[in-house]
């Protein structure tokens, strides 16, 4: 630690795994091992070892999942950061561990492109909800999962009077999205083509509705604000990003007229970028309300973008 290096003590009763200190013990285990590990897989190339040099993986030890292959793990050095190095850019690295030991060494070491993801965490409330989950954040980064394998084989065909499981399948409303309909895109709604046109609903049922208490001097206004929202939400949709997570920078903005809206119906305004010049444009049925607006992504979201590109 003194010297910048990362270190943590592990709880070992004293005993150094991985080192000459276990060799008393090999014996006993191998004859364990051997009584469980009756036939021996091959190593798949996806399984970089850490007790035995890339240098011998050639070697009979190395080839087979075996019984000999665990002994000498546990009596030989674990060569971690040399196996950290064979890590592909963008894999998806499982920490398969009672405990996420190694995430931060993990997020320390691997590339950032690579997704990071534990089984089982210490303390969790409920670790069948934490293995679940990142189950599902597994099947999220790409990698088909068989969930089949957690329930009990179904045998065919089904008893009479077997209940049905529908009734319990229910949709969680729990997180609201934004759900693009056809008034988002260009030329939607009757807008022009080079225009993307949003519909502000104030109807009482209407997300949009709480507007009405942003009145001036007796005037249901449109914040000034929402012209730069929705000048945001329109690059993000043409670049396919996240708005909560890509952060944009105005200039030069120029508000000519304020948007009147209505107790009851909607009003449409139309959103204009131009991405030669950086300038964006709003609209209230032909007449201009925003002009002179430059948008940009902030540096470290554009890096970002280019990086994903």
């Amino acid at each position: 630690k003194e010297k910048g290096v990362f270190a943590k003590e592990v709880r070992s009763a004293g005993v150094a795994f991985h080192s000459y200190y276990m060799a008393s013990i090999a014996p006993s285990l191998l004859d364990a091992l051997k009584k469980v590990i009756k036939n021996p897989k091959e190593r798949s190339p996806r399984w970089i070892s850490t007790s035995i040099p890339q240098s011998n993986w050639d070697s009979p030890l190395a080839q087979l999942s075996s019984a000999e292959y665990h002994v000498n793990n546990l009596v030989s050095p674990v060569l971690f950061q040399e196996g950290l190095n064979l890590v592909p850019d963008n894999a998806v690295v499982v920490e398969i561990a009672p405990h996420a030991l190694l995430q931060a060494i993990l997020k320390r070491s691997l590339k950032t492109t690579c997704s990071i993801l534990p089984l089982m965490k210490r303390g969790h409330a409920n670790n069948l909800e934490f293995f679940l989950s990142h189950i599902g954040k597994v099947y999220m980064s790409g990698i088909d999962v068989d969930c089949n394998k957690l329930y009990p084989p179904v045998e065919y065909p089904a008893p009479i009077g077997t209940p049905l499981i529908s009734p319990h399948i229910v949709w969680d409303h729990s997180q609201t999205w934004d759900v693009p309909s056809i008034e988002h895109f260009p030329a939607g709604s009757g807008g022009s083509s080079s225009a993307t046109v949003y519909n502000i609903d104030m109807n009482p049922e209407s997300p949009d509705s709480y507007m009405i208490g942003h009145c001036i001097d007796g005037r249901v206004l449109y914040p000034a604000t929402g012209y730069l929202v929705l000048a945001w939400r329109t690059l993000m949709r043409t670049l396919g990003a996240v708005m909560e997570q890509t952060p944009v920078m105005f200039e030069d903005v120029t508000i000519h007229r304020a948007t009147i809206l209505p107790k009851t119906g909607s009003v449409q305004l139309e959103v204009r970028l131009m991405p030669a010049s950086n300038k964006f444009e709003v609209s209230e049925n032909g007449n201009l309300a925003v002009s002179k607006g430059e948008l940009f992504l902030e540096e470290a979201a554009l890096n970002n973008f280019q990086n994903q590109m």
